[in-house]
């Protein structure tokens, strides 16, 4: 019985990510997180998936809008601006804006409401948000953003603090040659 459970869970999964490109170790991952409620899991939110390596917003996204659910849904948007800083691969931490904006637009193909998508990802801490002295937005991918003030408070730290370097005068001499012996 618990066999024949699984069994059709796995078919469930198998029938939901058909054809949609998704990794063919997903069904596994999803079963093994989720267990028997795997399918439904996923008819809920597709973006769970994301969780998942190969199972990127794109993918689910397409999911969550071949499911029927609405195109100006804040946590789309919210996902979707997530999705446009955590896909950088220039090296940049932390993106205007304005950029932002419009990458979401082009990509959700709808009218967004930037301000209530970023404050829907900074209370998911997914993003975050700084103003700079000239009173400009900038967004950063948290993981990025936190990452990047780790650095940055170790290299405070580290110059903070004098030199360990012994004394050139304090070395002695003899010592110096007896270990080159």
């Amino acid at each position: 019985k618990v066999e024949q459970r699984l069994e059709d869970c796995s078919l469930d999964v198998i029938d939901l990510l058909d054809a949609r490109g998704f990794p063919k170790s997903t069904v596994k991952k999803a079963i093994g997180e989720w267990g028997n409620a795997a399918a439904e899991v996923i008819k809920r939110s597709p973006y769970q998936l994301m969780k998942f390596k190969g199972c990127g917003f794109l993918r689910c996204d397409q999911m969550y809008l071949d499911f029927g659910f609405p195109r100006h849904a804040n946590k789309r948007q919210a996902l979707a601006a997530w999705y446009v800083l955590a896909r950088d691969s220039d090296g940049h931490t932390w993106m205007h804006s304005d950029f932002v904006e419009s990458q979401m637009r082009d990509m959700l193909s709808v009218d967004c409401n930037p301000v209530a998508a970023v404050r829907l990802a900074v209370r998911c801490k997914m993003i975050r948000v700084r103003r700079d002295a000239r009173g400009d937005v900038w967004f950063a991918e948290a993981r990025r953003a936190d990452a990047e003030a780790d650095i940055a408070d170790i290299a405070v730290r580290m110059t903070a603090q004098a030199g360990e370097w012994p004394s050139v005068d304090t070395l002695d001499v003899s010592d110096h040659q007896r270990e080159q012996a």
